[in-house]
Order: C-alpha cells, then structure tokens, then sequence
C-alpha cells in the first residue's frame, strides 16, 4: 500500500483531508504529512472539532506508516 493511498483512506474515515508532500533535491528527499482545514463559516467550536479531527487522522497516519515501515523491515530481514 502506497503511503497516499494510506492517507486517502484516513482522510475518508475522519472526513478530513491529508496530504503528502515530498521535497527534496539529487541526493535527500523529505516526506511531509499536513491536514488541510476549510474553516470559512465555522464557530470556534467547530473549528476546535476539524482541528481534533486533523490531529487525530495525522496521528493514525503516522503510526500506520510506522507500523508498515517495521512490518517491511522485518520482512527484509526474513528474506536473507
């Protein structure tokens, strides 16, 4: 499972909206996870909530890249 397709799922579940960034240049590429908030409209109350909800969905995100990574990692190591 690519990471995107990862964060399109969690997106849907929290109706939320993640994204992967990458930068990078020749040699070193960054990899970035961001939640994009709409507020226009909301109370703060509401706001407060999409910003929980952001939060909660990068946490997921984060830790079932973490989870992939190791299970991967393991994987390699099996295979020697």
């Amino acid at each position: 499972m690519t990471y995107q397709k990862l964060l399109d799922k969690i997106s849907s579940k929290y109706g939320i909206s993640l994204e992967l960034v990458c930068i990078g240049g020749k040699f070193v590429a960054t990899f970035f996870i961001g939640a994009a908030i709409d507020v226009k409209g909301l109370d703060e109350q509401q706001k407060m909530e999409q910003v929980k909800l952001s939060l909660k969905g990068l946490k997921e995100a984060l830790e079932r890249i973490m989870k992939y990574e190791i299970d991967l990692e393991k994987r390699r190591i099996q295979q020697k």
